[in-house]
């Protein structure tokens, strides 16, 4: 699942002091661990990203929008 924050921002667990992860230059990060996830929606907030360019939209719907307006020569099945 992908989330929004601030651009470089380092996630470091308190009880362990290890790096959790890093969102890139765009504000992003993709958590994969199940733990991780709803911790991160009480701060963070879930947007839909598109993964080809990282533009976030604020509904599905616009999501796939783009996919078909900006990414229509990219393969069919990639969403």
């Amino acid at each position: 699942m992908k989330f929004l924050g601030q651009p470089n921002l380092v996630l470091i667990n308190r009880k362990t002091n290890k790096v959790i992860g890093k969102f890139d230059e765009n504000g992003i990060i993709d958590i994969t661990d199940e733990k991780l996830i709803p911790r991160m929606s009480k701060y963070k907030k879930a947007e839909n990203v598109c993964n080809k360019c990282g533009m976030a939209f604020d509904s599905k719907g616009k999501l796939l929008n783009h996919y078909r307006k900006e990414h229509k020569d990219d393969s069919a099945g990639s969403i």
